[in-house]
């Protein structure tokens, strides 16, 4: 009993140290009189300070007893019901609406009335060039002129009341309803910058929005949108003289894109379909005949490897011609890699994780070293066999001779080696060396 009177206790003191705020009330609808906050609404009440009629020492407390002025219109609006918002003298921003109000807070007021306005781009296709705006300006610019401090009352105010959106990176429309406009969705994001003379502007245009996505050679909207990246991949368009001027470098243009992403999955080619889309074409096609020769290593390296196939009579297909899946990879990389447009057969088997240069060099390697150590043992036993050093040298040099005029450079190397190896194990290993080579 007692615990609960405390907590209802407990409650009225918090009640009683926060009162609830009074809700704002907007202007009566239905024909009414008198000057009452339900009437006239809470703004005209409160600005209509009269002591002997209000509990308030000023209009600021009394705003300070209600809650916020919830936002009720746009920062750009119609201007008269005859227009139709098609036209731009049809309309007028917050800033053209509010800039007749002489006090500064019933100016705030009313550009808090209003939905924060847009973070517009400088130089954007709606600039009128040359005109000392928000809309040339960079936006913190155009909040330090002395108009804006005027208007807002501080340039932290002026920015208060934008919304910083993040746009995202737009590349060109081939739409139809695009031809002849300039604006950033039909030409894309590249364009409306490089709009912008000075560099540190323009990196600035591009740092307003998200970072592009890093394009692989022959990407997914390459065949819609064909533009230079997006087909050749955001690498090779980086190093390009026509992207590093845009950009200043190759290192900016490479910032600006996001982290290059996991390995594609490899495509088979699709039955029954005919776009140019690597679902359709599958992997091995588009990227031996749809990219440029010099960038079909980076096409490839972007997608994961395929798998290497057994020859399976069941998958091959009647009255077509027989493809990796019926053949199996080693006949179709060995006896088809031109059919598939590889330079070579190393090439189809390298793409698939056969490297056959590396593998014969392993392979070398291994036959190199047991052929030194036989080369050796066979110098040792010799020696052995001999009475002497002198003994065994012709016989030492009859068999360098031998493997000098008839091997090949691997058996050279071996014998060379292989009598390193004998000089060294011998105690004799000098006077031998100065004999025999």
């Amino acid at each position: 009993m007692l615990l609960s009177l405390l907590i209802v206790a407990i409650q009225a003191v918090s009640a009683t140290a926060e009162p609830a705020l009074k809700p704002w009330l907007p202007r009566s609808k239905q024909p009414c009189s008198g000057l009452v906050e339900d009437c006239v609404g809470t703004e005209v009440w409160c600005r209509s300070f009269i002591v002997a009629r209000s509990p308030y020492r000023s209009p600021e407390a009394c705003f300070k007893d209600r809650a916020a002025k919830p936002r009720s219109k746009k920062w750009t609006d119609v201007q008269s019901a005859a227009c139709h918002g098609s036209d731009k003298e049809c309309t007028r921003t917050a800033e053209a609406a509010c800039e007749g109000i002489e006090d500064l807070i019933m100016r705030k007021e009313c550009f808090a009335a209003r939905d924060k306005g847009p973070w517009i781009t400088p130089a954007s296709h709606d600039c009128p060039y040359g005109t000392a705006d928000e809309t040339c300006l960079r936006l913190i610019e155009w909040c330090k002129t002395p108009k804006a401090k005027f208007l807002y009352g501080s340039t932290e105010v002026c920015l208060g009341f934008r919304k910083l959106a993040v746009t995202s990176w737009k590349q060109p429309s081939r739409q139809d309803n695009c031809q002849g406009d300039d604006a950033e969705e039909c030409k894309g994001t590249e364009s409306l910058c490089g709009r912008i003379a000075n560099l540190d502007e323009r990196l600035r245009c591009f740092a307003r929005r998200q970072r592009a996505p890093f394009s692989v050679p022959y990407s997914a909207e390459c065949p819609e949108q064909q533009t230079n990246e997006l087909c050749n991949g955001t690498a090779a368009w980086c190093k390009e003289s026509s992207s590093v001027k845009l950009y200043g470098s190759e290192t900016n243009c490479r910032n600006f894109r996001d982290q290059i992403p996991e390995p594609l999955k490899w495509q088979l080619k699709a039955e029954n379909c005919s776009d140019a889309s690597e679902q359709c074409l599958g992997t091995e096609q588009v990227c031996n005949t749809l990219v440029p020769t010099n960038l079909r290593d980076d096409c490839f390296a972007t997608r994961e490897s395929p798998p290497f196939l057994s020859a399976n009579a069941a998958s091959c297909p009647d009255g077509k011609p027989a493809d990796e899946g019926c053949l199996g990879t080693e006949a179709w990389c060995t006896d088809h890699f031109r059919k598939a447009k590889y330079p070579s057969a190393e090439k189809c088997l390298s793409i698939r994780g056969w490297d056959l240069k590396k593998i014969e060099t392993q392979v070398g390697d291994g036959l190199a070293e047991s052929l030194v150590k036989m080369l050796a043992t066979t110098l040792i036993e010799m020696t052995a066999s001999k009475s002497s050093f002198e003994e065994s040298k012709p016989a030492f040099q009859g068999l360098l001779d031998n493997i000098r005029d008839n091997s090949g450079s691997l058996s050279k190397s071996a014998a060379e080696r292989a009598f390193s190896r004998y000089i060294g194990s011998s105690s004799e290993g000098d006077k031998v060396g100065s004999q025999v080579v």
